[in-house]
C-alpha cells in the first residue's frame, strides 16, 4: 500500500486518528517532505529519528591546579524545527532499519532529457 498525504492531519480527517497511526507505524518507509507544521507529528519524527551521544570536555583551572572532566550527552539527531524547515526539494527518509536519509532531489526540469 502507498499512501501520499500532505499531512498526518489529513490523513487523520479521512482516516480516524487510531486507522492513521496504525498505518503510520506499520509503514516500513516514510518519507517526510517540506512543510509540515504540526508540533506534535514534528516531534513525534524527532523522537524517531533518534539519538547520538554526544561527548565533551571541562577544563578548570585555579590556584595552580587543573582538572579535566569528561562527559556525554544525547542530543536529537533531527530537532522538529529542523523537519520543519527542510527546504524545498529536500526529504527525510525514515527506513525501520536505518538512520534517517536526507534526501535531495533534482528537480524535474533540471533533469537530462529522457530521465524520468
Amino acid at each position: 500500500m502507498l499512501v501520499v498525504l500532505q499531512s498526518l492531519a489529513q490523513g487523520r480527517h479521512r482516516w480516524s486518528p487510531a486507522e492513521m497511526d496504525a498505518m503510520w507505524d506499520a509503514s516500513t518507509i516514510k518519507l517526510v517532505l517540506p512543510g509540515m507544521s504540526d508540533a506534535e507529528d514534528l516531534e513525534q519524527l524527532s523522537r524517531l529519528a533518534g539519538e547520538v551521544r554526544v561527548k565533551f570536555s571541562n577544563r578548570t583551572t585555579g590556584e595552580g591546579i587543573s582538572s579535566e572532566t569528561e562527559s556525554s550527552t544525547l542530543e536529537r539527531i533531527w530537532l522538529a524545527s529542523q523537519i520543519r524547515a527542510l527546504p524545498v526539494g529536500h526529504a527525510l527518509l525514515f527506513q525501520r532499519r536505518l538512520k534517517p536519509i536526507e534526501i535531495v532531489a533534482k528537480p524535474y526540469w533540471e533533469r537530462a532529457k529522457g530521465w524520468v
